[in-house]
C-alpha cells in the first residue's frame, strides 16, 4: 500500500511541528550556553546580534543531528538543490 503525496498544508504543518518540537531543545542550549561563561555577555547590546549568532550555531547542530539520521546519497542531493531554494 502506498501513501498519498505530503501536501503544502501537510508539510507546513509538519515543519511547524519541528519548529515547535525544536523550540525547547533551543531556548535550553541558550540557556546553558548564557551560564556557561562562553560569551563575554557585557560586549553584546540589547539587540539581536547575540541571539543571532545564537540561532545560526543551532541551525548547524540541528543540521549534524538530522543529517545522521541515515541520509541517502538521493536525500543528500536533494537536500542540496533545496539549500539553492532557501
Amino acid at each position: 500500500m502506498t501513501q498519498d503525496p505530503l501536501t503544502e498544508s501537510q508539510f507546513l504543518a509538519m515543519i511547524s511541528e519541528l519548529f515547535d518540537r525544536s523550540k525547547e531543545s533551543a531556548l535550553k542550549s541558550a540557556h546553558e550556553l548564557w551560564n556557561s561563561g562562553a560569551i563575554d555577555k557585557e560586549q553584546y547590546e540589547n539587540n539581536y546580534v547575540l541571539p543571532k549568532m545564537f540561532m545560526v550555531v543551532y541551525a548547524g547542530k540541528m543540521k549534524g543531528d538530522w543529517s545522521r539520521l541515515g541520509t541517502t546519497p538521493e536525500m543528500k542531493k536533494e537536500i542540496r538543490n533545496m539549500e539553492q531554494f532557501v
